[in-house]
């Protein structure tokens, strides 16, 4: 590595090093990387098959739930790692570990499958792959490398105005997770044929029916 090189990564290194991540900061981030996830894949679809697919994984938010899990917990975990090749690493890890375990997730308790990586090279149970792995451990370490600029910039906010943010955020986010939960639970009792009728069932078949579910989660294959 030359001279060059080296002052730019120490210059990094010290952007991490005077810029504190505190839990709340966490939420933002939470944010922010559902958002890149969802334009990331919403665009890598477009390249590839030349139209538009929602790719927020979420029934009202457009935060991509695994990329906002991914960015937030490669913060929590690797923000305070110095050295560039252990944080791929970590990152690696922790990016393939997260995969396979949203996978079993979906798989045991919705009886779905968003992603199935049986035919590619080196895959882990068709679950996650080590190149795409790799690509996590990439993504995840310029991410937070590049993180205590984000940080800088949110922490501008008067606190009163961060905190009252933070905590409609918050609201927001849980609300989605709930209501993605539960919706689409629903969507895989229903493409089963599983017989289950009450009112609220019914309000979420009616708000979340077949179509708009079939928009927000495109890729699905039903076990």
């Amino acid at each position: 590595m030359n001279t060059k090189n080296m002052k730019i990564f120490s210059y990094l290194r010290l952007q991490r090093k005077q810029t504190n991540l505190n839990k709340l900061d966490l939420i933002f981030i939470y944010a922010l990387g559902g958002l890149i996830g969802n334009i990331y894949e919403t665009t890598l679809f477009f390249i590839i098959k030349g139209e538009y697919v929602d790719s927020s994984a979420s029934v009202i938010s457009p935060f991509n739930v695994v990329y906002a899990f991914g960015l937030t917990l490669f913060s929590f975990c690797l923000y305070k790692v110095n050295n560039i090749f252990i944080m791929f690493l970590l990152a690696s890890f922790l990016g393939g570990f997260f995969e396979y375990f949203a996978s079993i997730i979906e798989e045991y308790i919705f009886r779905i499958s968003s992603w199935d990586y049986s035919n590619l090279f080196m895959n882990i149970n068709g679950r996650t792959t080590i190149p795409i792995s790799l690509l996590w451990g990439l993504m995840g370490t310029i991410c937070v490398i590049l993180l205590p600029f984000f940080l800088k910039l949110i922490h501008k906010i008067p606190y009163k105005i961060y905190l009252i943010t933070a905590i409609i955020l918050l609201s927001y986010i849980c609300l989605d997770w709930i209501l993605s939960f539960i919706s689409l639970l629903r969507y895989s009792q229903r493409m089963h044929g599983d017989n289950l009728d009450n009112d609220f069932y019914k309000w979420i078949d009616y708000l979340f029916n077949n179509d708009y579910m079939k928009k927000k989660y495109p890729n699905l294959i039903f076990k």
